[in-house]
């Protein structure tokens, strides 16, 4: 299921790096506007949840702008209309991603046996969420 914020699909967000010594992830959303697929490539530090997905979805804003005329000829930006209740959806559905994503990486920390360690480890990157 695609979620629509403006013009803006969300498909998936994926976390591609995880740096324990650093603390930090790399991850990537995937979005298709105006027909185009766009990807939106970015470093989290895990905690915190709200203020990663509300740089995300200010950075799919501004992606999915639109140029409108007006009527002396002159080009103003706007962002196209956007549902409360679909970037409400967006919200939660990157929060549950980010929320997932912070457990996986305090079962790592948390880990003190060598016994599936590295398994738990290598889970970390790769793991994606599809919408």
């Amino acid at each position: 299921m695609d979620m629509e914020i403006g013009k803006a699909n969300i498909l998936s967000a994926k976390l591609t790096k995880y740096d324990r010594r650093a603390n930090t992830f790399e991850y990537e959303i995937l979005f298709e506007t105006n027909g185009a697929k766009q990807k939106i490539v970015n470093v989290g530090v895990p905690g915190k949840v709200e203020p990663i997905v509300a740089s995300i979805i200010k950075e799919i804003k501004g992606m999915s702008k639109v140029s409108v005329d007006l009527w002396d000829n002159s080009s103003l930006d706007t962002f196209s209309k956007i549902d409360d209740e679909i970037i409400e959806n967006a919200e939660r559905k990157l929060g549950l991603f980010f929320k997932r994503v912070n457990d996986k990486i305090a079962a790592v920390k948390t880990n003190k046996s060598a016994d599936g360690y590295l398994n738990t480890y290598t889970s970390i990157a790769g793991y994606s969420m599809n919408f």
